[in-house]
């Protein structure tokens, strides 16, 4: 990825990438992966100033959250109510199903 750095498609191209490995991670329990690639993301997110990223990074912290136990019913709710709001339903429809299997 990084020798197309200088492609008008790199951060889109980036973007997809880190976005498909947090969501593989997270989804088989890889939390070694699921940090590294978290990590990515939230710099990605820091540097185009991407709201989808900045989307994206809030949903897995906060599924992650859950999993852990550490995050309230609240804020998954709030999570959901604002996903459906924006209008993010293949978003939404991923946060419902993750958060049944917790």
């Amino acid at each position: 990825m990084r020798q197309f750095v200088d492609s008008s498609n790199y951060s889109t191209d980036l973007l997809k990438f880190l976005i498909n490995g947090t969501q593989l991670s997270f989804d088989r329990n890889c939390m070694e992966n699921f940090a590294i690639f978290m990590k990515e993301l939230k710099k990605v997110a820091k540097i185009y100033a991407d709201t989808k990223a900045r989307l994206v990074v809030k949903i897995f912290e906060t599924l992650h959250k859950c999993r852990k136990g550490e995050q309230s019913q609240k804020d998954l709710t709030a999570l959901k109510q604002t996903l459906q709001f924006l209008g993010e339903n293949t978003w939404l429809t991923y946060v419902l199903e993750a958060s049944d299997r917790f």
